[in-house]
């Protein structure tokens, strides 16, 4: 859907963004978008930005290790539902990207 196609335009955009979900349109494609990060930018770093930007955002991570592997996704799990505007995506998609640039730039520095 459009929030798939929003991480999917992140992704071309800065690097390191990569999309876990599958591709809108297919068999196993939901409403819950998987975005894995850059590796200088953590989930955890991401989560307390975008919870500082606006308290409506509800951000969960995707859980390292899940159903025991040895997985580490360094991802965010993004999850619109049919109460959510077209404006909701994009607005979440807009403090994604800022969130994530200014994150990349903070690493930059270190």
């Amino acid at each position: 859907g459009l929030a798939q196609k929003g991480v999917e335009k992140l992704a071309s955009k800065i690097p390191g963004i990569r999309v876990l979900s599958p591709p809108a349109g297919s068999e196993m494609a939901s409403s819950i978008t998987t975005i894995g990060l850059p590796l200088n930018v953590t989930a955890e770093d991401i989560i307390l930005r975008l919870k500082d930007q606006d308290g409506e955002l509800v951000v969960k991570k995707l859980p390292d290790y899940e159903g025991g592997t040895q997985i580490v996704y360094n991802a965010l799990r993004l999850s619109f539902h049919m109460y959510n505007s077209i404006g909701d995506v994009h607005r979440c998609l807009h403090m994604l990207e800022r969130a994530i640039l200014s994150e990349m730039i903070l690493s930059e520095k270190k």
